[in-house]
Order: C-alpha cells, then sequence, then structure tokens
C-alpha cells in the first residue's frame, strides 16, 4: 500500500510518462516477492533520468498497452508481466503471468477463490488458452525485445496456481524439465474424492503440496486436523508425499534437493534437453 501511494503522490510526472515495472505491479496487486523499493518506475519515449525518487527510462510503450487509473498511466497487467521478465527475472515474470491469467479466466480475484473452493469448472484449460490466444499473444508481438524468452515461459503458465509460492514450483518444474505433473488433482478412493492436492504426479504417485501459513492463520485448527486426516489416508493409499515450505519453491537448488532426496524415482521422468537446431542437421 505504501507504494501504491508514493506511485500516486509522486508530483513531478511528464506528458508521455508511463508507469511500468514494478511499480505498476504495486498498483495492479500483483504478487511479488521481495521487490525493490522507494522508487517509481517511469517510462518515457525520449527522456531519462535517475533519483532517489525515480528511475525513468526511455522506451516507447505502446498505447494498447497502456492503462489509465485517474491521473495515472501505466502499462496493463499483462503487459506489465511481461516487463517484470526483464526487469525482476524469470521466475517472478512466471509468477505475474500465472496471476494475470487466473485473472482472465475466472475474471477477477474473487473469481479465482471461489472457483478454488468450490470447484474448477472442467473447461478451465481450454478458456486458459483461448485467454492466452486472445489477451496474451497480442501483448507479446508488441514487445520490442525479449520475445523469445516471453514466449517460452507463455507456452508454460496455467490458471491453477493459487499461490505465488504454487507458481514458483510450476516454474521450478520447467527449469528442472521434470514431466506428468498436473495442479489441483483430484484423488478418488472409490467414489468418494479423498483430497485435492496442490500437485499430483499419478504415474509415480507422487504427490507435492506447497506450505503456506496464511491458510492456517484464516481457518485455524479445523483445517490442521482436516489435511491431517488426508494426509494419512493419501499415504495409507501409497501416495508418496512431498512438502514444499516458501522458502525452499523460492530456491530452485533447495527444491530440487529436497524434491529428488524424497522421490529419487522423479529423475526417471526428466525429459531430456533439446538439442541444438545445428547439432540436430548433422545426427
Amino acid at each position: 500500500m505504501f507504494e501504491k501511494l508514493r506511485v500516486a503522490s509522486y508530483p513531478h510526472y511528464r506528458f508521455d510518462d508511463v508507469i511500468w515495472g514494478v511499480s505498476a505491479a504495486f498498483v495492479h496487486d500483483l504478487p511479488l516477492h521481495r521487490p525493490p523499493r522507494g522508487k517509481v518506475f517511469i517510462a518515457h519515449p525520449t527522456r531519462r533520468h535517475s533519483s532517489a525518487d525515480v528511475s525513468r527510462t526511455s522506451k516507447t510503450i505502446p498505447d494498447e498497452d497502456v492503462v489509465r487509473i485517474g491521473k495515472m498511466a501505466l502499462t496493463s497487467p499483462i503487459r506489465t508481466a511481461f516487463d517484470l521478465i526483464g526487469q525482476l527475472g524469470e521466475p517472478e515474470g512466471f509468477a505475474v503471468l500465472e496471476s494475470c491469467l487466473r485473472r482472465s479466466v475466472f475474471g477477477s480475484d474473487a473469481g479465482a477463490d471461489a472457483a478454488a473452493r468450490f470447484g474448477y469448472p472442467p473447461d478451465t484449460l481450454a478458456l486458459a488458452e483461448r485467454r492466452i490466444a486472445e489477451d496474451f499473444l497480442p501483448v507479446l508481438g508488441r514487445l520490442s525485445k525479449g520475445q523469445v524468452r516471453a514466449q517460452r515461459l507463455l507456452s508454460a503458465i496455467g490458471p491453477l496456481s493459487e499461490s505465488y509460492g504454487e507458481s514458483r514450483f510450476a516454474y521450478n518444474l520447467t527449469q528442472l524439465r521434470l514431466t506428468g505433473f498436473s495442479q489441483q488433482a483430484r484423488i478418488w478412493a472409490g467414489r468418494s474424492v479423498i483430497a485435492r492436492v496442490d500437485f499430483l504426479h499419478r504415474e509415480s504417485r507422487t504427490i507435492v503440496l506447497i506450505d503456506g501459513f496464511s491458510k492456517y492463520a484464516d481457518n485455524g485448527v479445523r483445517l490442521m486436523r482436516k489435511e491431517v486426516r488426508q494426509y494419512n489416508r493419501l499415504l495409507e493409499l501409497g501416495y508418496r508425499i512431498v512438502r514444499l515450505n516458501f522458502t525452499e519453491v523460492t530456491h530452485l537448488e533447495e527444491c530440487a534437493t529436497k524434491l529428488f532426496g524424497q522421490a529419487p524415482h522423479l529423475r526417471e521422468f526428466i525429459a531430456p534437453r533439446k538439442r541444438s537446431g545445428a547439432r540436430q542437421s548433422r545426427t
């Protein structure tokens, strides 16, 4: 909130200034982990300037990617997500792209929360593909640089991550080249659903749970007791469960060490590295 106020109250905006990057992400309430604070990030077609209060970068933002909130002009949420890939790195950009896709599919954060609580519609993934084609690809095509990397991340995002931590684990799966995982998967015993888990590798019967403190703070002891019962039942059914905390999912090496340490059989599902075009032509 303080950073949003900083952006809204900056008194020296110039004509053609567009708030972008981290500052736009604050205004749009996009998820960020330890973002830089204290400056307003601004794009301007010709001017650049840096001070204790502002970082003005010389770059042009297409009109189609600019939205207005009051007197402020800022990049749209989707354009902001693409810009964050270069500003903060791939993991942050991936998480924000997933957040934007989730909002696009369900209409709002409230709509996404309702779907998580009452069940995802069966056409959720198909709708996400349409939203990517209609909402994201046009923005991608207007990027002046970084299109290849942005396209690679865009091809891997989905609408089912219910937290920043889940998005970071989904990104880690792409880095580790682990195949076969599905998100928000239901596990059945007969005709009854035992649990809906964060990530399920059905072939190896491996479950990955991303632990978050807030859900227990919000829902109390009752939820903890329910999850303990589910946990024990899943173990009885022969599932292997790996629990990852926030620190582990935000550090790829820690995540990989724990994941493969507790579920070494997952190494069998690592996809081979793609060969370069030149190397393929010689084979």
